[in-house]
């Protein structure tokens, strides 16, 4: 998943910090972990957008689950107040595994020099 700022404009301040949680999960099992390798769930001035990743474990009940965002912003010089608001409520949906079953069809040939 990418949080995207502005598709024209980048972020307009010095940096900016985003932590996930999930809103009402309160089952017994399973867990969901979020990650940011490439990003560390940061912004800095100039960038567009920040990715990060969230995965639930095999046993986590199926359903339907709310991410909520909180941003942490470290304002330029000189500005006065904080420019961005936490994104609204994700919706996340956890289902079962399921095998799936791919079909490749065999490639025909071509005939060289027709």
């Amino acid at each position: 998943m990418s949080t995207l700022i502005g598709e024209s404009e980048p972020l307009a301040a010095d940096k900016a910090v985003f932590t996930n949680t999930l809103n009402g999960y309160n089952s017994t099992r399973g867990s969901f972990a979020f990650t940011s390798v490439q990003d560390n769930f940061t912004m800095y001035s100039s960038e567009y957008y920040y990715n990060f990743r969230i995965s639930a474990s095999i046993d986590t009940d199926r359903g339907l689950y709310y991410m909520n965002t909180e941003v942490v912003e470290t304002k330029l010089q000189g500005a006065e107040s904080d420019l961005y608001d936490p994104a609204v409520k994700t919706l996340i949906e956890v289902f079962p595994k399921q095998k799936a079953v791919m079909t490749v069809a065999a490639i025909p040939g071509i005939r060289i020099g027709s």
